[in-house]
């Protein structure tokens, strides 16, 4: 049964490779989302069968599909089911995989040249970017297999340039809502499962807790410092500005600092309300300056060393040394247990990770990724979501 499953894994794959066009032109996302919801469908109808102990939502699970199917032959062992089901879910699991294999072949036939190509080398570029632990690139090159449909949303331009950067910031969330809507939730649970770390006695709980409150923190910041990252990917983008990379570095920590200390804000409402407060919450607010402050230096970090020579850890603390300097610093500040002190040790912590980063910018911006992780069309796509480089991009304000 399992071979049957896998089987039918492989002719689904073959049946979209042969119709691409159709499975990748704009708008098919929603229909892979939707496809996607499914197994999360079942897998939470069955979760739930388990829990209230209802067998009849757990055979409507198995006889659903080909995927329920193959699973009726083991619990017919195990005398979950009858033996009648497990043979009758056995040979519709084999008729089903035989009759989708042999529309497979037919399809796999059909399969133009050019899209095998497309996936070698899209293929390729994903490896190599894996290897070199660039999983933004990697996740642009997978995604931009998609057509989508251009929707310019966009803010009315400032009028003066003091307002620029953080407008084009906004900019690239907006046209990015999932990280907009994900920055301020991080934070907020941040402060969240900062309170229950409060609230635990024993000390590895708490710590333990401590340190994910922190790294949440650290993914909202990541996610909201989303401007930063493509003028990091394509220094090009920022090439009509009439500010050096120093300090558009410090510019791009605007936006970013403000969604961080909104999505505290609410944390601290929330605990508040909730009768989960203590002094050590307002500490993840004083702390989100030096989380943006790692998040610029992830942004503009810099060329990752050859994984022959660093090796992959190597590479992988290459890449999180901003987040992962920032939290080890930040730690003592809380098992202080808050106080001024705390606080004026963050603050001189987010002075030195900002100007880390602006030295980092300064001394020269990301560069495109390579050709052998795909690179020309990773950066394409970081400035098809941020805006296009075009003439004139400084004299109108965008």
């Amino acid at each position: 049964c399992g071979a049957a499953v896998g089987g039918l894994c492989t002719a689904a794959a073959a049946v979209v490779q042969r119709h691409q066009a159709a499975s990748t032109r704009a708008g098919s996302r929603r229909w892979w989302y939707l496809a996607g919801s499914l197994p999360v469908l079942l897998a939470v109808l069955a979760a739930v069968a388990v829990a209230s102990g209802r067998a009849a939502w757990g055979l409507a699970v198995a006889w659903s599909g080909p995927w329920g199917w193959a699973a009726l032959p083991p619990a017919a062992v195990a005398g979950a089911v009858p033996a009648w089901a497990g043979v009758v879910g056995g040979a519709l699991t084999v008729l089903c995989a035989t009759g989708a294999l042999g529309c497979a072949r037919r399809a796999a036939m059909d399969v133009p040249a050019r899209v095998l190509r497309a996936q070698g080398r899209l293929a390729f570029g994903v490896t190599a970017a894996l290897y070199a632990f660039d999983l933004r690139n990697a996740r642009a090159l997978t995604t931009g297999v998609h057509h989508r449909r251009r929707r310019r949303r966009r803010l009315p331009p400032p009028r003066g340039r003091t307002l620029l950067v953080p407008w084009r910031d906004l900019t690239a969330l907006l046209r990015s809502p999932v990280r907009l809507a994900v920055a301020p939730l991080w934070s907020a649970a941040g402060v969240v499962l900062l309170a229950l770390a409060a609230g635990v006695g024993a000390r590895e709980p708490a710590a333990l807790l401590g340190l994910t409150a922190l790294g949440a923190g650290c993914l909202g910041a990541l996610n909201a410092a989303e401007g930063a990252r493509l003028d990091g990917d394509d220094p090009r983008r920022a090439s009509q500005l009439a500010f050096s990379h120093a300090s558009l570095a410090l510019r791009h920590a605007a936006v970013p600092v403000l969604l961080g200390w909104l999505g505290a804000g609410v944390g601290l409402l929330g605990c508040a309300l909730l009768g989960l407060w203590h002094p050590v919450l307002p500490l993840l607010p004083a702390t989100v300056p030096a989380l943006v402050g790692a998040a610029l230096v992830t942004a503009y970090r810099g060329p990752a060393p050859p994984l022959g020579v660093a090796g992959a850890g190597g590479v992988l603390l290459w890449n999180l040394r901003g987040p992962l300097v920032v939290v080890a610093l930040a730690a003592p500040a809380y098992r202080a247990g808050g106080g001024l002190a705390a606080a004026a040790w963050l603050a001189l912590l987010a002075c030195v990770v900002l100007a880390w980063a602006r030295r980092l910018a300064a001394t020269g911006a990301r560069p495109a990724p390579h050709a052998g992780a795909g690179g020309g069309r990773g950066a394409d796509r970081a400035r098809g979501e941020g805006g296009a480089d075009r003439p004139g991009l400084a004299a109108r304000g965008e």
